[in-house]
C-alpha cells in the first residue's frame, strides 16, 4: 500500500515508558520459511524474531514486503520515527529463487533442462517454482504464446525423459471461445515433474480473459502450483469497462513440513473505482505467519485501507499435502476477517492490526497491537486518529501497562486519494488482453446477448397475473408463527394466481406449518427427516466450513432445502406439461413487513437482496424466470462445475455467486422488505465483521438482514455509527434514512418480546402468532387434515409424529 500520513502506525503518548527493543528480519525467499533465532543473513519473505531482552511484557510487529510495488506490511504506517514506546527494525534482501534451509530446493534449470526439454523443438522446461512476495506478474512476463493450430506431439529425451505439448479450441454458446496450449514432462523414473497450461478466452459481450497455470514436484518431494489470471469484462450495472487481475501461489516442501500460500487480487474500472488486497500464509514445521491487506478506492476520492498481520501458529499438521494448506489455514483460525491470537513454540502470542478510512481531508486511524508471554503476561495497546481536516488532528490510546493519551495537536493530514497504479496502468499492461479477437459472429446473430434496457425493464403487475408463478419456502419452522402468516399475505396473496411449494426438515416446530392452510393455492408440500448426506471430494474442495455453524455438512442440508424444492416444482411441471414464468424463493424464517412488488420481476435477471453478502451474493431470497432460477436453486448439482472451474473454500454466498456466474446469469441486487428471524446470540456493537441484527420495528427495507423483536438501545446516529464500522462486503446492511434500528443481540430474547411483535406487526399477525401459541392437539390435527386436503402433493411422516410436541 501507498504511504500513510504523518502519524501512523503505534501513536506513543507523551512521557510514555520505553519497552524493550525488539528486531525482526523479515527472512525467506521466495519458498518456505526459515525461523532462527540467531541473527543470519536474510533472503526475504517470512520472518526470523530475535528478542532482545529479557522483559516479558513487550509488543513483538512485523511485515511482509510484496513486489510491483503494491503495498508492504512495513511500509510508512510502522515509522519508527513515531514510535517511541517500542522500535522494530526490519531488513530485507534481494529474493532468491525458492531456496530451503538446505539449498537443494532452489530450482535450477540446468539440472533439469537436459533431461525434461528436447534439444529440438519440445517446449522448454517450466520447473521453477513460483517466488514468494512478488504479487501479479504482469503478462509480458508470462511469455504467452498461443499455437494457432491444434497441437498433439510427444517427445522422449536420450536419459528416458519425456514431454509432451498440445494445443485446441473450445467453442461454446454466444460466441464463447476458449483457445489453449498445455505443455509438460516429466524424468525416466517419474519422479520430477511439470506442467503448464495458457489459455485465452472471449465472447461475444466483450468479455476477454488470458491466464496460465502450471504446478511441478521434484526428486525431494517438493511441490508447487500457480495461477494467473487477468480479464476484462464489462459491468452490467455500470456499463463501465472493468479490468481484474489475480494470481494464487503455492508450494511445500516435501522434506520438512514447511510450505507456504498466497493470493492477490487488484480490480480496476474506468472512473477509477480499485480493489487490491491480499492473503498470506506460510509454516515451518511447529511456527506459521500469516498476513492480509486490502485497500479500495472509490474514485471520488474516499480511501479505505485495512492491515493484520500475525505471527507464529504452533501444532499444525505435518501431512497436509499443497494444495491443502490454504484449507488448513481456514481449519484453525476461521474467518481470516477476525482478529486472532497466535502462538510460538515457545508460547509467546502475538497480534497486530490497523485500519484508515479518508475523504475529503477527514478521516480516521486506527489500530491495535497486543503479545501474550509464555507465562502469561499480557500486554496489549490501541490507539486512534480523528483527522479533522481543518489542520486539527485528535490522537487517542491506551494500553494495559497503564499508559494513555488523548490530546488534540496541530498537524497536517496526508492520504493518497487515488491508487498508485490505476486504471490507466494496468490498461497500458494489458496490450495482450486487450488484443485478443472473438469469433466471428453470424449474420443472423448480430444482435447483443443482452438487449438494450433489459436490466432494467421489469414486467407489470397485470403481466403478472396472467404468469405461471411457483412460491419455494424453505428451510426450519423454528419461528414461523411470525414469519408464516407474513409470507402468506405479503406474497401469496399478493399474487393469488401463484403455487406454493414448502420444503421443510421434520423438527419439534413442524406444527406450527400448519399456518398454510390458509395459503391460496398449494402444489406441493414435503416434510421429511434429515439424513447426513455424503461429502464428495468436490464438495470438500469447493466448500469451506468457516462460518458454517454446522461445518459443510450445514452448507450441504441448506443445498439440499434448496435444490430439492426445485426439483420438486420440476416433476410438478412434468406432472402438468407446463412450465413456470417465474420462480420466487424464499426462506421459512423470513419476516416481510412490506409486498414484494411486481418491480422485482425483471426478465433474464436474477434478483437478490442487498447487504449481507459475507464476499459473495445473499441468497436468503431469490426470484427470476423459469431458466435463471434453475441455475440459482441448482445448489448442490452445479458444485462439480464450480470444482472443474477451480473456485474453491467457498462459503453460501461466495458460491452462489460463482455459480451464476460460471452460467453467465445476469444478477441484480435490491434492497427487499424483509428480515430474517434469528434466535442465535451476536455480539453487540457489532465488531467490523460482526453481524448486526436489526430490530423487528425497522421501517426498512431491510434486504434479508438477521431480526428479532426488541426495544432497540441503538437508533438514528447510534446507527450510523455502528454501520460505518462494518465491513460493506461482508454484513453490512443498508441503514441510510433511519430505516434500521439495531437490537442489542448479545444474549436472549428479551422478556416482553411478544407484546412488541403483536404491535409492530399488526393485528392480524399478533393474532396468528396467538392462535399458534394457544394451539391444542385436536385443534392442530384439524388444522393439517385442512392442508393435506389443499395440497396437490403431498409428502411427509404421519401427522402425529409431527405433533409428537403437543
Amino acid at each position: 500500500m501507498a504511504a500513510s500520513a504523518s502519524s501512523r502506525g503505534f501513536t506513543a503518548p507523551i512521557g510514555a515508558a520505553k519497552l524493550p527493543t525488539v528486531e525482526v528480519f523479515p527472512t525467506l525467499p521466495n519458498g518456505f520459511v526459515e525461523f532462527r533465532r540467531k541473527k543470519r543473513s536474510s533472503t526475504g519473505g517470512f520472518f526470523s524474531i530475535q528478542c532482545c531482552c529479557s522483559d516479558s511484557v513487550m509488543p513483538i510487529r512485523g511485515g511482509s514486503g510484496s513486489g510491483n510495488g503494491v503495498d508492504k506490511g512495513d511500509d510508512g504506517r510502522f515509522d519508527s520515527k513515531k514510535i517511541t514506546a517500542n522500535y522494530m527494525r526490519t531488513q530485507a534482501s534481494s529474493p532468491m529463487p525458492f531456496a530451503s534451509p538446505q539449498s537443494r530446493f532452489v530450482s535450477k534449470p540446468e539440472k533439469f533442462f537436459s533431461r525434461c526439454t528436447p534439444r529440438s523443438s519440445g517446449p522448454k522446461s517450466r520447473d521453477s517454482p513460483p517466488k514468494r512476495d512478488t504479487g501479479i506478474a504482469n503478462e509480458k512476463d508470462w511469455g504467452i504464446s498461443m499455437l494457432n493450430d491444434n497441437v498433439n506431439e510427444t517427445g522422449v529425451n536420450e536419459d528416458g525423459s519425456t514431454w509432451y505439448r498440445e494445443s485446441g479450441e473450445d467453442l461454446g454458446d454466444n460466441g464463447y471461445r476458449c483457445r489453449w496450449t498445455r505443455m509438460g514432462g516429466q524424468s525416466s523414473d517419474g519422479t520430477l515433474e511439470w506442467k503448464e497450461t495458457w489459455w485465452e478466452k472471449s465472447d461475444w459481450t466483450g468479455y476477454k480473459e488470458l491466464g496460465v497455470e502450471k504446478s511441478g514436484k521434484n526428486v525431494e518431494g517438493d511441490a508447487w502450483w500457480e495461477t494467473w489470471r487477468e480479464v476484462l469484462h464489462q459491468d452490467e450495472w455500470s456499463n463501465l469497462a472493468r479490468i481484474e487481475r489475480s494470481a494464487q501461489k503455492q508450494a511445500k516442501s516435501g522434506t520438512e513440513n514447511a510450505g507456504w500460500y498466497e493470493n492477490w487480487w487488484e480490480k480496476y474500472d474506468a472512473k477509477g473505482w480499485t480493489e487490491k488486497g491480499a492473503h498470506k500464509y506460510g509454516r515451518l514445521n511447529e511456527q506459521s505467519w500469516w498476513e492480509k491487506w486490502g485497500e479500495h478506492y472509490d474514485g471520488r476520492g474516499s480511501v479505505l485501507k485495512w492491515y493484520i498481520p500475525i505471527c507464529c501458529v504452533s501444532n499444525l499438521a505435518s501431512d497436509s499435502g499443497p494444495l491443502d494448506i490454504v484449507e488448513l489455514w481456514w481449519r484453525h483460525f476461521g474467518n481470516y476477517w477476525t482478529d486472532k491470537w497466535a502462538e510460538t513454540e515457545l508460547g509467546t502470542k502475538w497480534g497486530d492490526k490497523w485500519e484508515e478510512k479518508f475523504f475529503a481531508g477527514i478521516g480516521s486511524r486506527q489500530g491495535e497491537t497486543w503479545h501474550v508471554s509464555p507465562v502469561g503476561d499480557r500486554w496489549s495497546r490501541t490507539w486512534g486518529e480523528e483527522h479533522f481536516g481543518n489542520g486539527k488532528v485528535h490522537k487517542y490510546g491506551k494500553s494495559t501497562t497503564g499508559e494513555s493519551w488523548d490530546i488534540v495537536v496541530d498537524e497536517g493530514t496526508y492520504y493518497e486519494a487515488e491508487p498508485h497504479y490505476g486504471w490507466a496502468d494496468v490498461v497500458g499492461n494489458s496490450s495482450q488482453l486487450l488484443s485478443i479477437q472473438p469469433r466471428d459472429r453470424p449474420p443472423d446473430r448480430s444482435e447483443p446477448l443482452f438487449p438494450p434496457g433489459i436490466f432494467n425493464r421489469s414486467v407489470t403487475k397485470e403481466e403478472l397475473n396472467r404468469s405461471r408463478i411457483a412460491v419455494c419456502i424453505v428451510g426450519g419452522a423454528r419461528r414461523f408463527e411470525l414469519t408464516g402468516p407474513s409470507i402468506i399475505q405479503k406474497i401469496l396473496k399478493e399474487y393469488p394466481n401463484s403455487d406454493l411449494y414448502l420444503h421443510s426438515p421434520l423438527d419439534s416446530n413442524a406444527y406450527k406449518l400448519s399456518l398454510l392452510k390458509t395459503a391460496p393455492r398449494i402444489s406441493a408440500i414435503k416434510i421429511f427427516k434429515p439424513k447426513t448426506i455424503k461429502e464428495t471430494e468436490f464438495q470438500v474442495r469447493v466448500l469451506s466450513a468457516r462460518g458454517s455453524p454446522n461445518g459443510i455438512q450445514g452448507l450441504l442440508q441448506y443445498f439440499n432445502l434448496v435444490e430439492g424444492c426445485l426439483t420438486m416444482i420440476q416433476a410438478y411441471q412434468h406432472k402438468n406439461n407446463f412450465t413456470y414464468d417465474w420462480i420466487i424463493r424464499t426462506r421459512v424464517d423470513g419476516y416481510w413487513n412490506s409486498p414484494l412488488s411486481s418491480e422485482d420481476f425483471i426478465p433474464g435477471t436474477y434478483l437478490v437482496p442487498s447487504g449481507s453478502s459475507y464476499g459473495g451474493l445473499n441468497d436468503r431470497f431469490g426470484l427470476g424466470d423459469y431458466n435463471t432460477s434453475v441455475v440459482a436453486l441448482s445448489r448442490l448439482s452445479l458444485i462439480p462445475e464450480l470444482d472443474a472451474a477451480r473456485y474453491h473454500l467457498l462459503n453460501s454466498e461466495g458460491a452462489f455467486k460463482a455459480q451464476l456466474t460460471i452460467h453467465r446469469v445476469p444478477y441484480i441486487s435490491k434492497r427487499l422488505p424483509f428480515c430474517v428471524v434469528s434466535d442465535r446470540s451476536y455480539d453487540f456493537p457489532p465488531p467490523r465483521f460482526g453481524v448486526p441484527v436489526a430490530a423487528l420495528s425497522s421501517p426498512g427495507p431491510l434486504s434479508g438482514a438477521k431480526c428479532r423483536p426488541c426495544t432497540p438501545p441503538c437508533t438514528h446516529h447510534c446507527v450510523g455509527l455502528t454501520m460505518n464500522k462494518l465491513y460493506r462486503g461482508w454484513s453490512w446492511t443498508d441503514w441510510t434514512n433511519n430505516t434500521l434500528q439495531l437490537c442489542d443481540a448479545h444474549a436472549e430474547w428479551e422478556s416482553g418480546w411478544e407484546k412488541i411483535f403483536d404491535q409492530v406487526a399488526g393485528n392480524k399477525l399478533a393474532a396468528a402468532r396467538q392462535r399458534v401459541e394457544n394451539l391444542k392437539m385436536e385443534q392442530c390435527v384439524k388444522d393439517f387434515a385442512e392442508l393435506m386436503k389443499k395440497t396437490a402433493y403431498w409428502e411427509a411422516p404421519p401427522v402425529y409424529k409431527t405433533l409428537d410436541f403437543l
